[in-house]
């Protein structure tokens, strides 16, 4: 209890009450004396920030190494290149795998409980722009959409037919536009 600040002098030799003097003046030393108690335990800012100094320029200089690797790696990596929109028979292509993949985990669903799931979220996750229908007990159609583009699929076809055109296809560039 020695860190306590010391009471309030008063006299002892006259019960009189002190003046508003004497008042501000016993309040202005009991302040000094709480200021000069804080400011010797308050910690020393500059002192601690200086000790991490190193630390921060360290971690700085890390992400700024960090950035300009990605930031060279981004300008000469050979995948970023613009992308060029794809022609119509590339979008029913891909659409046809989308539709021939998706048909893939229907059937696997369909080995695994002996029948077509009820609907897409049966298969854990849901493909966009991807229309499914259970026609029966043993059969399903499928769809999917990509603007005015549509390729529907029904249980009762081969699959391969989806898949052998469209990879031929997309191995193929675009055909040149008439104009």
């Amino acid at each position: 209890m020695a860190d306590e600040l010391p009471p309030p002098r008063r006299s002892t030799t006259s019960t009189r009450r002190p003046t508003a003097q004497e008042r501000a003046n016993e309040l202005l030393e009991a302040f000094e004396a709480a200021r000069a108690e804080d400011e010797r335990n308050a910690p020393k800012p500059l002192k601690e920030a200086a000790k991490d100094l190193p630390k921060i320029g360290a971690a700085i200089g890390l992400v700024l190494v960090a950035v300009g690797v990605w930031t060279v790696e981004l300008v000469r990596s050979p995948d970023v290149r613009p992308v060029r929109p794809l022609c119509r028979e590339h979008v029913v292509a891909e659409l046809r795998l989308r539709v021939a993949r998706q048909a893939q985990r229907v059937s696997q669903f369909a080995q695994v409980t002996g029948r077509p799931p009820a609907n897409l979220a049966a298969l854990g996750d849901t493909v966009l722009n991807m229309k499914y229908v259970r026609l029966a007990d043993d059969s399903y159609e499928l769809s999917a959409r990509e603007g005015p583009l549509v390729i529907t699929y029904s249980s009762k076809d081969p699959a391969a037919t989806l898949v052998s055109s469209a990879v031929a296809v997309l191995s193929a560039p675009c055909p040149a536009r008439k104009k």
